[in-house]
């Protein structure tokens, strides 16, 4: 199975920089109703709360997330966010939250 990560870093600073302040990514979690650690696993994310993310921080999650297969040929690493977007909806609908 692949795996989906979250790219916070450069989101953060471009939003650091654009607000001239210096928000921590705890900051964000409070914020959010999250932990750091949440963040190491985004799988357990819900739409909803990616979406405030995208929010608080001004962007996507074509700029946030990425998918790597676990089948990587080389020279083929990350998935465009819209192709996670397209397989999600075909396998759970557009509902928030996958269905067991």
């Amino acid at each position: 199975m692949g795996q989906i990560t979250l790219h916070l870093e450069h989101a953060l600073r471009r939003h650091n920089d654009h607000a001239h302040t210096e928000t921590k990514l705890d900051a964000i979690a409070q914020h959010l109703g999250l932990t750091v650690g949440d963040f190491d696993a985004p799988e357990n994310l819900t739409l909803g709360q990616l979406a405030h993310l995208c929010d608080h921080l001004g962007t996507t999650p074509g700029e946030l997330l990425r998918y790597t297969p676990s089948d990587t040929h080389e020279g083929e690493t990350e998935v465009e966010s819209r192709d996670i977007v397209e397989r999600w909806e075909r396998r759970y609908g557009d509902d928030e939250r996958p269905r067991n």
